[in-house]
Protein backbone atom coordinates (compact mmCIF):
# COMPACT_ATOMS: atom_id res chain seq x y z
CA UNK A 1 0.00 0.00 0.00
CA UNK A 2 2.98 2.11 0.37
CA UNK A 3 4.41 1.59 -2.62
CA UNK A 4 1.07 2.79 -4.62
CA UNK A 5 1.09 5.68 -2.62
CA UNK A 6 5.16 6.47 -3.35
CA UNK A 7 4.24 5.36 -7.10
CA UNK A 8 1.14 7.83 -7.09
CA UNK A 9 3.77 10.99 -5.58
CA UNK A 10 5.96 10.24 -8.61
CA UNK A 11 3.00 10.70 -11.35
CA UNK A 12 3.50 12.20 -14.78
CA UNK A 13 1.95 14.80 -13.47
CA UNK A 14 4.51 15.41 -10.73
CA UNK A 15 7.51 14.87 -13.11
CA UNK A 16 5.87 17.15 -15.22
CA UNK A 17 5.36 19.95 -13.03
CA UNK A 18 9.36 19.18 -11.75
CA UNK A 19 10.95 20.04 -15.30
CA UNK A 20 8.19 23.11 -15.90
CA UNK A 21 9.79 24.50 -12.85
CA UNK A 22 13.35 23.52 -13.96
CA UNK A 23 12.72 25.07 -17.67
CA UNK A 24 11.53 28.10 -15.92
CA UNK A 25 14.33 28.60 -13.76
CA UNK A 26 16.30 28.70 -17.33
CA UNK A 27 14.10 30.87 -18.47
CA UNK A 28 14.79 33.28 -15.65
CA UNK A 29 18.33 32.99 -15.65
CA UNK A 30 18.62 33.86 -19.47
CA UNK A 31 16.44 36.86 -19.03
CA UNK A 32 19.14 38.27 -16.59
CA UNK A 33 21.71 37.52 -18.75
CA UNK A 34 20.26 39.45 -21.49
CA UNK A 35 19.05 42.66 -19.45
CA UNK A 36 22.89 42.31 -18.24
CA UNK A 37 23.99 42.66 -22.17
CA UNK A 38 22.04 45.22 -23.13
CA UNK A 39 23.01 47.23 -20.35
CA UNK A 40 26.44 47.28 -20.45
CA UNK A 41 26.03 47.95 -24.64
CA UNK A 42 23.98 50.74 -23.23
CA UNK A 43 27.08 52.22 -21.06
CA UNK A 44 29.48 51.76 -24.17
CA UNK A 45 27.42 53.44 -26.30
CA UNK A 46 27.42 56.22 -23.70
CA UNK A 47 31.08 56.27 -23.58
CA UNK A 48 31.80 56.54 -26.90
CA UNK A 49 32.36 59.79 -29.27
CA UNK A 50 29.09 61.74 -30.73
CA UNK A 51 29.19 61.50 -34.25
CA UNK A 52 30.38 64.59 -36.08
CA UNK A 53 32.30 65.78 -32.94
CA UNK A 54 35.85 65.61 -33.87
CA UNK A 55 38.28 65.62 -30.67
CA UNK A 56 40.10 68.75 -31.08
CA UNK A 57 43.62 68.93 -31.31
CA UNK A 58 46.25 71.35 -30.32
CA UNK A 59 48.14 72.39 -33.56
CA UNK A 60 51.34 73.56 -32.13
CA UNK A 61 51.25 69.73 -30.66
CA UNK A 62 50.76 68.34 -33.77
CA UNK A 63 53.75 70.02 -35.89
CA UNK A 64 55.93 69.35 -32.77
CA UNK A 65 55.27 65.51 -33.09
CA UNK A 66 56.28 65.50 -36.73
CA UNK A 67 58.77 67.54 -36.41
CA UNK A 68 60.03 65.15 -34.17
CA UNK A 69 59.22 62.21 -35.93
CA UNK A 70 61.10 63.59 -39.31
CA UNK A 71 63.93 64.08 -36.95
CA UNK A 72 64.33 60.28 -35.93
CA UNK A 73 63.68 59.94 -39.74
CA UNK A 74 66.62 62.25 -41.17
CA UNK A 75 69.14 60.81 -38.84
CA UNK A 76 67.79 57.27 -39.38
CA UNK A 77 68.20 57.70 -43.27
CA UNK A 78 71.71 59.23 -43.16
CA UNK A 79 73.00 55.99 -41.22
CA UNK A 80 71.73 53.85 -43.79
CA UNK A 81 72.82 56.04 -46.56
CA UNK A 82 76.44 56.21 -44.81
CA UNK A 83 76.37 52.26 -44.15
CA UNK A 84 75.08 51.39 -47.97
CA UNK A 85 78.05 54.36 -49.23
CA UNK A 86 80.66 52.12 -47.08
CA UNK A 87 79.85 48.70 -48.74
CA UNK A 88 79.26 49.87 -52.15
CA UNK A 89 75.48 49.17 -52.24
CA UNK A 90 74.38 51.31 -55.10
CA UNK A 91 70.48 50.82 -55.79
CA UNK A 92 70.11 50.87 -52.05
CA UNK A 93 72.29 54.25 -51.75
CA UNK A 94 70.31 55.95 -54.52
CA UNK A 95 66.66 54.62 -52.76
CA UNK A 96 67.51 55.92 -49.82
CA UNK A 97 69.02 59.28 -51.06
CA UNK A 98 65.83 59.84 -52.21
CA UNK A 99 64.16 58.95 -49.60
CA UNK A 100 66.59 61.55 -47.15
CA UNK A 101 65.61 64.04 -50.05
CA UNK A 102 61.72 64.28 -49.17
CA UNK A 103 61.80 63.79 -46.07
CA UNK A 104 64.20 66.88 -46.14
CA UNK A 105 62.06 68.56 -48.11
CA UNK A 106 59.38 68.45 -45.66
CA UNK A 107 61.21 69.83 -42.84
CA UNK A 108 59.74 73.65 -41.96
CA UNK A 109 63.01 74.45 -39.88
CA UNK A 110 66.10 73.44 -39.41
CA UNK A 111 68.09 72.70 -35.92
CA UNK A 112 71.62 73.25 -36.14
CA UNK A 113 72.39 68.91 -35.68
CA UNK A 114 69.70 68.18 -38.92
CA UNK A 115 71.97 71.00 -41.14
CA UNK A 116 74.78 68.83 -40.39
CA UNK A 117 73.33 65.34 -40.71
CA UNK A 118 71.81 67.35 -43.84
CA UNK A 119 75.69 68.52 -45.02
CA UNK A 120 76.82 64.41 -44.45
CA UNK A 121 74.10 63.46 -46.81
CA UNK A 122 74.96 66.01 -49.46
CA UNK A 123 79.30 64.84 -48.80
CA UNK A 124 79.14 61.25 -49.48
CA UNK A 125 76.17 61.97 -52.79
CA UNK A 126 78.94 63.96 -54.17
CA UNK A 127 81.32 61.73 -53.51
CA UNK A 128 79.33 58.64 -54.73
CA UNK A 129 79.43 60.85 -58.05
CA UNK A 130 82.94 62.20 -58.13
CA UNK A 131 83.92 59.87 -60.91
CA UNK A 132 80.86 61.49 -63.20
CA UNK A 133 82.11 64.92 -63.93
CA UNK A 134 78.76 65.70 -66.09
CA UNK A 135 77.06 65.32 -62.74
CA UNK A 136 75.42 69.10 -61.88
CA UNK A 137 75.51 70.29 -58.25
CA UNK A 138 76.16 73.77 -58.45
CA UNK A 139 75.13 76.25 -60.68
CA UNK A 140 78.73 77.03 -61.99
CA UNK A 141 78.65 74.14 -64.56
CA UNK A 142 82.36 74.34 -64.28
CA UNK A 143 82.48 72.65 -60.97
CA UNK A 144 83.13 68.90 -60.29
CA UNK A 145 80.97 66.96 -57.86
CA UNK A 146 84.38 66.40 -56.19
CA UNK A 147 84.72 70.42 -55.98
CA UNK A 148 81.30 70.44 -54.58
CA UNK A 149 81.80 68.19 -52.43
CA UNK A 150 84.94 70.17 -50.69
CA UNK A 151 82.63 72.68 -50.58
CA UNK A 152 80.30 70.73 -48.30
CA UNK A 153 83.21 69.52 -46.31
CA UNK A 154 84.12 72.80 -45.21
CA UNK A 155 80.76 73.43 -43.57
CA UNK A 156 80.50 70.17 -41.54
CA UNK A 157 83.01 70.54 -38.65
CA UNK A 158 83.62 74.58 -37.85
CA UNK A 159 86.94 73.56 -36.62
CA UNK A 160 89.30 71.93 -39.00
CA UNK A 161 91.52 69.80 -37.08
CA UNK A 162 94.54 67.92 -38.70
CA UNK A 163 92.22 64.91 -39.83
CA UNK A 164 89.96 67.60 -41.16
CA UNK A 165 92.66 68.76 -43.34
CA UNK A 166 94.17 65.36 -44.50
CA UNK A 167 90.69 64.47 -45.62
CA UNK A 168 90.27 67.50 -48.00
CA UNK A 169 93.80 67.47 -49.36
CA UNK A 170 92.47 63.84 -50.62
CA UNK A 171 89.74 65.23 -51.82
CA UNK A 172 91.21 67.97 -54.03
CA UNK A 173 93.74 65.42 -55.14
CA UNK A 174 91.44 63.26 -56.50
CA UNK A 175 89.66 65.58 -58.09
CA UNK A 176 92.15 66.44 -60.50
CA UNK A 177 93.01 63.18 -60.95
CA UNK A 178 89.01 62.02 -62.12
CA UNK A 179 89.54 64.79 -64.91
CA UNK A 180 93.01 63.37 -65.81
CA UNK A 181 91.46 59.93 -65.77
CA UNK A 182 89.43 60.68 -68.37
CA UNK A 183 91.54 62.61 -70.46
CA UNK A 184 90.49 65.94 -69.72
CA UNK A 185 94.19 67.67 -69.06
CA UNK A 186 92.89 70.73 -69.19
CA UNK A 187 89.95 70.61 -67.23
CA UNK A 188 92.75 69.12 -64.44
CA UNK A 189 94.74 72.18 -64.94
CA UNK A 190 91.49 74.51 -64.27
CA UNK A 191 90.56 72.41 -61.26
CA UNK A 192 94.01 72.48 -59.97
CA UNK A 193 93.62 76.39 -60.21
CA UNK A 194 90.41 76.61 -58.26
CA UNK A 195 91.14 74.04 -55.59
CA UNK A 196 94.58 74.80 -54.44
CA UNK A 197 94.64 78.84 -55.61
CA UNK A 198 96.40 79.59 -52.11
CA UNK A 199 99.59 81.82 -52.59
CA UNK A 200 101.65 79.48 -50.52
CA UNK A 201 101.05 76.82 -53.10
CA UNK A 202 102.75 78.25 -56.12
CA UNK A 203 105.75 76.27 -56.78
CA UNK A 204 103.45 73.03 -56.20
CA UNK A 205 101.23 74.54 -58.80
CA UNK A 206 103.63 75.91 -61.35
CA UNK A 207 105.35 72.30 -61.30
CA UNK A 208 101.81 70.78 -61.78
CA UNK A 209 100.99 72.95 -65.04
CA UNK A 210 104.21 71.77 -66.74
CA UNK A 211 103.33 67.84 -66.05
CA UNK A 212 99.55 68.82 -67.56
CA UNK A 213 100.66 70.63 -70.49
CA UNK A 214 103.28 67.81 -71.06
CA UNK A 215 100.39 65.40 -70.76
CA UNK A 216 98.20 66.87 -73.14
CA UNK A 217 100.70 67.36 -75.87
CA UNK A 218 101.35 63.46 -75.42
CA UNK A 219 97.48 63.06 -75.83
CA UNK A 220 97.21 65.47 -78.89
CA UNK A 221 100.71 63.35 -80.91
CA UNK A 222 98.80 60.26 -80.21
CA UNK A 223 95.57 61.41 -81.41
CA UNK A 224 97.05 62.79 -84.92
CA UNK A 225 98.67 59.71 -85.88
Amino acid sequence: MAEDTASAAQSPRGRADGEDAGSSGGQVADTVTDDQEQFECEELLECQVQPGVPEEEDPGLVAEAEAVAAGWMLDFLCVSLCRAFRDGRSDDFHRTRDSAEAIIHGLSSLTAYQLRTIYVCQFLTRIAAGKTLDAQFESDERITPLESALMIWASIEKEHDKLHEEIENLIKIQAIAVCMENGNFKEAEEVFERVFGDPNSYTLKRGNEQDFKKKEERVETLQSQ
